[in-house]
């Protein structure tokens, strides 16, 4: 995908919760998604079409960002993405508006349409905070009930994981 991985995404992650912990008046988000029924991709078109997803879905949702926000890959079709200064509202309306267009793309296999959702778990990162473990457990909280309620759906996770 070209995208960092766990590892640059950690660092990523680290700085910005400790440029908030300095600053608790800023605002930052997390965004982990997760591509719905992605084996079924794999199983039905192979791995090459798999892949050729992985990436369709990267370039998506890198049209969708700031300069500002980190996307990764954090592994098999699991991505997230880092929204500095970006208040809840923002965060839900950037994921929204990436979820919708996804579901909307158009990704063909020798010419038949691969269908394609996402689901996406939100947090805010807060001063409270104590590691970047604590704010991707809490995202990834959000991520099961949307999961859990149907997928293709945004959730989120206020609460701070302490």
């Amino acid at each position: 995908t070209g995208l960092p991985n766990r590892r640059h995404f950690m660092l990523q992650l680290g700085s910005d919760l400790a440029r908030v912990q300095r600053q608790p008046s800023l605002k930052s988000a997390l965004l982990m998604l997760d591509l719905d029924h992605f084996k079924l991709v794999n199983d039905n078109y192979g791995h090459g079409v798999g892949d050729a997803v992985l990436r369709h879905f990267a370039e998506l949702a890198g049209n969708e960002m700031r300069k500002v926000d980190t996307l990764g890959r954090l592994g098999g079709e699991e991505f997230a993405i880092l929204l500095p200064d970006t208040d809840l509202p923002g965060a839900q309306f950037v994921a929204e508006r990436l979820r919708q267009r996804v579901e909307s793309s158009a990704f063909l296999s020798k010419g038949q349409p691969v269908a394609l959702t996402v689901s996406v778990g939100i947090g805010l990162i807060d001063p409270a905070d104590h590691s970047v473990e604590a704010v991707l457990a809490r995202c990834d909280q959000a991520l099961y009930v949307a999961k859990r309620k149907g997928r293709n759906r945004v959730e989120l996770n206020e609460r701070p994981a302490g």
